[in-house]
């Protein structure tokens, strides 16, 4: 289905089996409150800063357009697929995915190898970045890793926001 994918030596495609590896390890597997998924978690001027960060640190692998690169696109149908409400893995999970559910992975995972070397606030404003770019609203609070509101906002990936 995905043409434009990293495959390490081990066989196994990391886009599907690190979100449920840290999804599990980390207990998040227990049901999620639902709030409106149009409720804004990240200020416009977080995404506009994220912006920055994302073309530092992740659009070498992802791509500028964030379609993808060496590792996966983090817009559009593939990213739907994956991180959805309606994507495999929350298929697999039995509900869609939080804020926060991909707010740790980003936070723990990326960029691969050199996770410290990102700030929490530039993980923060690339995740504030890539859900705008993604249909989400921006608010009035700046998004916070951990903040106990991004377990009750489910992921709402609409279409695509071009620049």
């Amino acid at each position: 289905m995905f043409t434009n994918f990293y495959r390490p030596r081990l066989g196994f495609n990391p886009t599907i089996i690190f979100p449920f590896a840290f999804l599990v390890a980390a207990g998040i597997g227990s049901a999620h409150a639902e709030t409106d998924s149009l409720v804004g978690v990240f200020t416009a001027a977080q995404a506009e800063r994220g912006k920055t960060v994302f073309a530092g640190e992740c659009a070498g692998c992802h791509g500028a357009d964030l379609k993808g690169g060496t590792a996966p696109a983090l817009s559009g149908e593939a990213f739907a697929a994956s991180w959805g409400a309606e994507g495999n893995n929350a298929q697999v999970m039995g509900q869609p995915f939080s804020v926060d559910d991909l707010a740790f992975f980003v936070s723990t995972s990326m960029p691969p190898g050199k996770v410290k070397s990102v700030s929490a606030e530039d993980h923060a404003a690339a995740l504030a970045y890539l859900l705008e770019r993604n249909g989400m609203p921006a608010g009035d609070t700046p998004l916070e890793l951990g903040a106990p509101q991004l377990k009750e906002v489910m992921l709402s990936l609409g279409r695509p926001v071009p620049e």
